[in-house]
């Protein structure tokens, strides 16, 4: 039973008969929430979603190719552990991105005293109510389509799921989002500051020196935008992690 089918109509069949099993019985719901705890791969496989509207339907199940698994997830874990900064170079349809906030999410709502910026060139491409393309309303799309008994006690959308804000009323934790600025994160502490098409960010220097007061782990992540930003001398240097 809690062994998710990597095949579409196998894996939406398993996901009917897992959320049946579960509310009939509460021993083995507890024992799903436990997993999910502590297995990424589990929950994107068992309950979260990704989105495509050039396919039909477009809310399709999330399951985890090998590379974002191994490469990705394995990655940030392992960052997020040591506390050093990440470098990811990413291209079109590898699903870099959606994997990313599903691990922020994950950690939102199982870790405790887990705190994450997230930031980009403009505050409309990180939250824009109705535009799922934001980070934020990413977010709020999978939280909707979790069970209740999945998501942390407490949680209403209304009071928790704000403008650029994800707050877990469980347990503190919170996601926030800001304009990469030359202030950029400089107001508050995390442990993540997520930094999304950093090449394309006019202020990336600054901000880049500003992180370093406010989070042990930095994630830079974008496709390439030519050798003239920080992004690029990043992807240089070899003094940052780097995962293509």
């Amino acid at each position: 039973m809690l062994c998710p089918p990597e095949t579409l109509d196998a894996n939406l069949a398993y996901r009917a008969d897992l959320l049946n099993a579960c509310a009939l019985h509460g021993p083995f719901r507890k024992e799903v929430i436990a997993r999910a705890a502590t297995d990424l791969r589990f929950l994107c496989s068992s309950f979260l979603f990704t989105y495509d509207p050039r396919r039909t339907p477009p809310d399709r199940p999330f399951l985890l190719w090998p590379h974002e698994d191994e490469k990705i997830v394995a990655r940030l874990d392992n960052a997020y552990q040591f506390r050093h900064d990440l470098l990811i170079e990413k291209s079109r349809d590898m699903g870099v991105t959606w994997t990313i906030l599903m691990w922020l999410l994950w950690r939102w709502r199982f870790d405790a005293g887990f705190q994450a910026i997230i930031g980009s060139r403009l505050e409309d491409l990180i939250d824009r109510h109705g535009n799922i393309q934001t980070h934020f309303e990413r977010l709020r799309w999978e939280l909707r389509l979790l069970p209740a008994w999945l998501l942390p006690e407490g949680y209403e959308e209304g009071r928790h799921a704000l403008y650029m804000r994800l707050l877990n009323p469980a347990s503190g934790n919170a996601i926030v989002g800001e304009a990469v600025t030359d202030g950029f994160s400089r107001q508050g502490r995390y442990n993540i500051a997520f930094l999304d098409e950093f090449a394309f960010c006019e202020s990336s220097e600054n901000a880049w020196r500003a992180t370093a007061d406010s989070a042990p782990m930095r994630l830079a992540v974008s496709s390439p935008n030519g050798l003239g930003n920080k992004f690029a001398a990043l992807r240089r240097s070899g003094t940052i992690e780097v995962v293509t």
